[in-house]
């Protein structure tokens, strides 16, 4: 509130920059506790010995994984609560463009789907909750900051060329929610949405956006498979 108030004396609400911000701080918290959920529900089992009884009942290995994966989107929701109420506060009020709402949905969706797979999947995998939670940093740490991080330093060094780092910036969730919240905190007034390769209209982004955030929701999807077959073969 001290930082809210800060802002409105000095009149930054009106400057992209003050949302873009606070965007993508909400938006790493909200990844950081959706992290931390998933990793936790089929360990937490294995610990306490009740996994082996849920195993044993008739209910089917895929309603079982289905219904954990509900109820980690159920609990991470919320957690988004502070990332979707600033762009809906700000947008009732003039600053943001309501389009944005339904582009930051996008690489919400994106960044949910992935770090809760890979939870289940890690969940279903390793025996210790600690030990999950760890480990279920490892896939968005590799793809969103490593492996850029890296990309960038060997275009430094070798002279690649950096259109191709530039493309998965455009797929980068933590890149796209920047990028859309700056280009629409203009007010109600039509931008064009500046991605790291050029400008595009709203259908062109909106595609990219689709379209990217469905590629990290299918991965996310792919490890929760992966969990469904792991889950009797590591009981304990």
């Amino acid at each position: 509130m001290v930082v809210y108030t800060k802002i409105a004396i000095d009149g930054g609400w009106d400057e992209q920059e003050s949302h873009m911000v606070l965007g993508v701080i909400y938006a790493l918290l909200g990844t950081l506790f959706s992290i931390i959920i998933p990793a936790t529900l089929i360990t937490r089992e294995k610990e306490s010995r009740s996994w082996p009884v849920l195993l044993g009942t008739i209910i089917p290995d895929r309603q079982i994984l289905w219904s954990k994966g509900l109820a980690a989107l159920r609990w991470c929701l919320p957690r988004w609560g502070l990332f979707w109420g600033h762009a809906a506060l700000f947008c009732m009020m003039g600053f943001i463009h309501p389009v944005a709402l339904l582009f930051l949905l996008m690489p919400m969706a994106g960044v949910l789907f992935l770090v809760i797979g890979n939870g289940l999947y890690w969940s279903a995998r390793l025996k210790r909750t600690t030990t999950a939670v760890m480990a279920n940093f490892s896939v968005p740490v590799v793809l969103w900051g490593v492996l850029p991080l890296v990309w960038a330093m060997l275009i430094e060094i070798t002279r690649w060329d950096e259109e191709p780092l530039m493309i998965y910036f455009n797929a980068h969730p933590f890149i796209q929610i920047p990028c859309v919240i700056y280009s629409l905190g203009h007010g109600w007034g039509y931008h064009d949405i500046d991605f790291p390769v050029h400008d595009y209209s709203w259908s062109e982004a909106g595609a990219i956006l689709a379209l990217t955030n469905l590629i990290w929701m299918a991965i996310g999807l792919g490890f929760a498979w992966r969990a469904q077959v792991l889950m009797r073969k590591r009981v304990f």
